[in-house]
């Protein structure tokens, strides 16, 4: 039995929620999309009552997406993304992920993995948001051809990462999906896992 003392709190409550916020509302926008490009993924454009109403949810949905974005980067900004010291010789050993590594540069709360995540989010997200507006309000112009092919360029890559962040936060690396939903983790995780982030006493304290 875990007791509360072994506990470290990674997520606040506001953390959780901004995190959720934009997980729920790119998942959406995915399976909007797909419903819309694709004829084997219309049947998803019945649950919202044909193809009129999937392109409304999707349109409004991408607004959403803006703020969502703006939170998460002001989250992220104050855990010390651009402390890029390490970054490069994780890389080079992909964290002791892919093969047995014993000197792995130490991370802080997000190892320079998470790091590369949030970047590819925020910034392919700002790219699908703005080419979506265009394409939303200007349509028939003559740049809206390009306009398709990067969103649908952004597509391939936020769902890469997606699917690759997914794994992580699940069986990849466990106990991570705990972190998300009650924003606590056991103490000998965060040890391992974002060691600097503890050494510096910036974690929680347990039960708090």
């Amino acid at each position: 039995m875990i007791t509360s003392e072994e506990k470290v709190r990674v997520f606040t409550v506001y953390e959780r929620v901004v995190h959720w916020y934009l997980a729920l509302t790119v998942f959406l926008l995915l399976i909007t999309g797909l419903g819309m490009m694709y004829h084997s993924f219309h049947f998803v454009s019945i649950l919202f009552g044909g193809m009129t109403g999937i392109k409304n949810v999707h349109n409004y949905t991408g607004i959403a997406l803006i703020p969502a974005i703006l939170m998460v980067a002001g989250v992220w900004w104050r855990e010390g993304l651009f402390d890029f010291s390490t970054d490069i010789e994780w890389f080079k050993k992909a964290g002791g992920y892919l093969w047995s590594v014993d000197d792995v540069p130490k991370s802080g709360k997000f190892n320079p993995g998470q790091k590369l995540y949030f970047f590819v989010i925020i910034s392919f997200g700002a790219l699908m948001a703005a080419t979506g507006i265009s394409m939303w309000w200007l349509p028939g112009r003559s740049p809206i051809g390009w306009m398709y092919t990067l969103h649908a360029f952004g597509v391939v890559v936020i769902l890469s990462f997606m699917l690759i962040h997914i794994y992580l936060g699940t069986i990849g690396v466990p106990g991570s999906k705990d972190i998300v939903f009650s924003g606590y983790v056991q103490r000998r995780w965060c040890l391992h896992h974002c060691p600097k982030w503890m050494q510096r006493g910036a974690a929680g304290k347990a039960g708090k």
